[in-house]
C-alpha cells in the first residue's frame, strides 16, 4: 500500500507525508482504501484484475480535533456511477456509530480507526442523526 501511495503522482505523495492505511473496503471490481497523510486523507481503488492502484481524491483537513463527525460521499474511482460513504469519528474511544438515515432505518456499524466506509451507497439517502459510542456502548456524543 505504501508503495503504490508513493508511486501516484497525482498527489504528490511523499514517504514523510504518508502516515498509515486506516480502513480498506472490498467493493465492486477491487478494493477501495483510506490513506491517512500528515496534513489529510487521500482514498484509492485498487483493481482487483490488474492489482493497479488508482487515486480517487486527497484533501487536505485543518484541526479537525473539535469536530467529532464528518463523512463525505465519493465515487469508487473516476466517472464511477457507484458511490463510497466515508465517514469520520474523531473521538478517541470511538469504536462503534448507529445512524439512522433519512428512509427511517438505523443501523449500527463498527469503526476501523475511527472510520467507516460504506459501498454501495445511494446517495438519495442521507444521515439523519447518529450516536457515537465506545467499546462498552456508553455514548460519546450524538447529533443530527
Amino acid at each position: 500500500m505504501i508503495q503504490s501511495y508513493l508511486s501516484d503522482l497525482k498527489v504528490g505523495a511523499t514517504r514523510e507525508k504518508f502516515v498509515k492505511v486506516v480502513n480498506s473496503l472490498p467493493v465492486q471490481g477491487g478494493t477501495e482504501f483510506v490513506a491517512r497523510i500528515k496534513d489529510g486523507f487521500s482514498m484509492f481503488f485498487m483493481d482487483s484484475q490488474s492489482r493497479k492502484i488508482f487515486f480517487t481524491c486527497g484533501f487536505t483537513t485543518p484541526d479537525t480535533s473539535y469536530n467529532p463527525v464528518s463523512y463525505s460521499v465519493f465515487p469508487l474511482k473516476e466517472d464511477s456511477p457507484v458511490k463510497v460513504f466515508i465517514g469520520f469519528f474523531n473521538l478517541t474511544d470511538a469504536r462503534k456509530v448507529i445512524l439512522t438515515w433519512s428512509d427511517g432505518t438505523t443501523s449500527l456499524y463498527e469503526l476501523t480507526n475511527g472510520t467507516l466506509m460504506i459501498s454501495p451507497y445511494d446517495t438519495n439517502i442521507t444521515v439523519k442523526k447518529y450516536e457515537i459510542k465506545d467499546e462498552a456502548g456508553k455514548i460519546l456524543y450524538s447529533g443530527e
